[in-house]
């Protein structure tokens, strides 16, 4: 799938599928979606990054076109006002491994919980998840390996 991040500070994607498709059908019915990433350096031994949130079916003309891209187009007949259906993927769980950048190393994944602040669709805070409680730290994430405070902007 052909994915197409916003271009805001917010973590979101956009996605598109012909409506009768078995993904479009799934994409209707799901509460819940995770998007996986593999990174294929080092023979593929590096890690990934796993992102599990919901999906909004964008049905205003307006909302589409403005998150369209352009490559879509090739597969997609009449672009952002065709008969394709555009999702919105906001997540609000990360799970990272990546080894050169030292970011659980032992295949156990660092988590990352979005918790909401009342900002609006798709903000919050982003809390490290401490393994094995299933509760944040109290502490937002940052690149890095920072503790500082990182709030998602309203948009």
């Amino acid at each position: 799938m052909d994915l197409h991040a916003s271009g805001d500070e917010r973590l979101r994607f956009h996605l598109v599928t012909r409506p009768w498709t078995r993904k479009a059908a799934q994409f209707r019915d799901a509460e819940g979606v995770t998007l996986t990433f593999h990174d294929p350096r080092d023979g593929g031994e590096n890690g990934y990054t796993a992102l599990s949130g919901r999906l909004r079916e964008l049905t205003r003309a307006e909302e589409r076109r403005a998150c369209w891209k352009s490559t879509w187009s090739y597969f997609h007949p009449g672009g952002a006002d065709g008969t394709s259906r555009v999702w919105e993927f906001a997540p609000d769980r990360c799970e990272v491994i990546n080894h050169r950048q030292r970011v659980a190393p032992s295949w156990r994944a660092a988590t990352l919980l979005r918790r909401p602040t009342g900002s609006g669709e798709g903000g919050g805070v982003w809390q490290l998840q401490q393994p094995g409680t299933g509760t944040g730290t109290g502490h937002t994430a940052t690149g890095g390996g920072s503790t500082s405070s990182a709030r998602e902007s309203k948009s």
